[in-house]
């Protein structure tokens, strides 16, 4: 599979949340994937899902639309919650 993301969202990522697009990439080719599941709120974004990555010890949520052979990452966010879930850490 393919992945791919718009180029001045992932400018503004490294700007304002200090990651990009290449960073999941990397952790996903290290197998750093923690889980993958649908988005909890399917009403508002139909088709999309969640996978969540380890990168430097935390996790990140980066939403994502399947179509045909590419995998759209729509941006990146840190997330507390699914850190203490999956590493066990606060």
């Amino acid at each position: 599979m393919r992945y791919v993301w718009d180029e001045q969202k992932n400018t503004l990522l490294k700007q304002t949340r200090d990651i990009s697009f290449a960073e999941i990439m990397l952790a996903i080719e290290d197998q750093k994937v923690v889980a993958v599941f649908d988005h909890p709120n399917q009403a508002k974004y139909k088709g999309q899902i969640f996978i969540l990555v380890e990168v430097t010890n935390y996790v990140y949520v980066v939403p994502a639309e399947i179509r045909a052979d590419k995998c759209l990452l729509k941006t990146i966010y840190p997330s507390r919650k699914y850190t203490k879930q999956y590493l066990g850490k606060d």
